[in-house]
């Protein structure tokens, strides 16, 4: 209360308690928030290896602060009573979390980059910040989704050890993974064994076709099943890939952000993200076709490689203009009623699991 008469000039208690009563009878029209510049958004766009533009909005004065993954690293005070909304930023292109706080009122919100800066990655991205429906922001650097990783450079692995990961959860075929075996190392793998004939029979479309979506939710309920538990039980930061990053990858991330309670039409932008976020000459070797024609999985990438499309990511739409997410997201919700409901029945998690869960994930 003190904070809202500082600033807002009033002097007499009593005119106030009588504004804010009429704020509340004028619910929907005037917001209590409205009477402070806090803090509201921030960004963190990368424009070199070595500099970062941060933005905000709200907020008039504020003090920014450097905030390693490894938590063990004090944070780091750049600036103080900064009276601008954006701020130029020189780094060593490891990516770090930035705490930006009003000296006025002392809210804050924690902002990072989105996509993770690798040079030989693809779709390496951190799914924190988006808005929860009860006020909240899904935490950054807990999350990753990622496409695959069998040819990230020595400097991407320093970068992706930056990161801190404690957990690798391949969402990959097992052929695909003795295919395109990630190159990262150190951290604790886990992945589930299946086909890619499960995924995509001889003869059919691809995954990115959209056909393949209905059944998702039984194909990675046992992914899913291992990383909300080392969600859990504090196994975090965690990233989970497939191949592209996009199809399973995107179902996955889709399930929890909504359990978080993120809105949809955030899911159904951050899982599009993937068309401009990916790079496919990383996410598998070069295969020559008359090396591996032995192998129908590795000749199914290997005839994809020849295409002079392969470069180029589809949007992830039907031919309507559709996100695909959503052909996985109705059948959920027609199998199961809800997607906590998927999360009870096929993933094993309970009520009060299910509650840890958000409040693990967002702040």
């Amino acid at each position: 209360m003190n904070g809202i008469l500082n600033r807002s000039g009033g002097t007499d208690p009593s005119d106030m308690k009588k504004t804010l009563r009429l704020i509340v009878g004028l619910s929907g029209i005037v917001h209590a928030s409205d009477l402070l510049a806090e803090v509201a958004d921030g960004t963190v766009t990368r424009l070199s290896p070595t500099e970062v533009q941060l933005r905000w909005t709200g907020a008039t004065q504020v003090d920014v602060l450097r905030r390693s993954y490894d938590r063990s690293v004090p944070e780091q005070c750049l600036v103080t009573s900064h009276n601008n909304s954006s701020l130029l930023v020189k780094d060593d292109g490891i990516p770090a979390l930035y705490v930006i706080r009003d000296v006025t009122d002392g809210s804050q919100i924690v902002a990072s980059e989105r996509i993770v800066p690798l040079t030989q990655g693809s779709n390496f991205r951190d799914v924190g910040g988006y808005r929860t429906s009860d006020g909240k922001r899904v935490r950054w650097g807990m999350i990753f989704r990622s496409g695959g990783q069998p040819q990230l450079s020595d400097r991407d692995l320093e970068i992706v050890k930056s990161l801190k990961l404690r957990r690798i959860i391949d969402l990959r075929s097992r052929e695909e993974r003795s295919i395109a075996p990630t190159r990262i190392d150190e951290v604790p793998y886990e992945a589930v064994g299946y086909s890619f004939t499960t995924l995509v029979p001889a003869g059919t479309p691809t995954p990115a076709s959209g056909g393949v979506y209905n059944g998702f939710a039984s194909l990675l309920a046992p992914h899913l099943r291992i990383i909300t538990r080392n969600i859990l039980s504090g196994e975090t930061p965690l990233v989970f890939n497939c191949s592209a990053g996009q199809d399973r990858t995107g179902f996955v991330a889709a399930i929890l952000l909504a359990a978080i309670g993120v809105e949809r039409d955030d899911i159904e932008r951050d899982y599009l993200a993937s068309t401009g976020f990916r790079q496919p000459q990383y996410e598998m070797p070069a295969l020559d076709p008359q090396t591996v024609s032995a192998d129908s999985v590795a000749m199914f990438f290997a005839r994809a490689q020849q295409s002079p499309d392969w470069l180029r990511p589809k949007p992830l739409v039907t031919s309507s203009g559709e996100p695909l997410i959503r052909i996985a997201m109705r059948d959920v919700e027609a199998r199961w009623g809800s997607v906590e409901n998927y999360l009870k029945a096929e993933v094993g998690l309970s009520d009060s699991e299910l509650q840890r869960l958000r409040a693990i994930l967002s702040d």
